[in-house]
């Protein structure tokens, strides 16, 4: 009987093991989520440590189909200058955005990205990003 039940969980299993790598896979996210970018003091290298929530930063939704980057701009920024740097190859990447054009159609190659962005007034936002 013990040498019947370990040969069907034998079976079971055999046969489970093959499906279980097909769960994994699925149709191409056509869309990220917003990732942040936060807003960087002068003379500061790291602007990723933990912030108070008051803390103004912008966020980039960056549609892979479209291969455009939507940023939401804080209320006092009209203009940002955007360089993105692939991490891996080490390209960069530039443009700008404004509040009557928030769009930045630039077609990145999948990977993942340093992007600074600065603002009309000066301020600096950052993240890393990976699309």
């Amino acid at each position: 009987m013990k040498a019947i039940i370990r040969t069907l969980f034998v079976i079971l299993f055999t046969l489970a093991l093959p499906l279980s790598s097909y769960a994994d896979e699925g149709p191409e996210q056509p869309s990220l989520p917003g990732m942040p970018l936060k807003k960087k003091k002068p003379g500061e290298d790291e602007p990723f440590r933990p912030q108070a929530p008051a803390v103004p930063q912008m966020f980039l939704f960056y549609d892979s189909i479209t291969r455009q980057g939507v940023f939401t701009l804080p209320c006092d920024v009209e203009y940002i200058d955007i360089a993105a740097e692939n991490m891996e190859s080490h390209v960069f990447y530039t443009g700008s955005a404004s509040v009557d054009n928030p769009v930045w159609e630039q077609p990145l190659p999948v990977g993942e990205y340093y992007i600074e962005c600065t603002a009309d007034n000066g301020d600096i936002y950052a993240g890393y990003i990976y699309i």
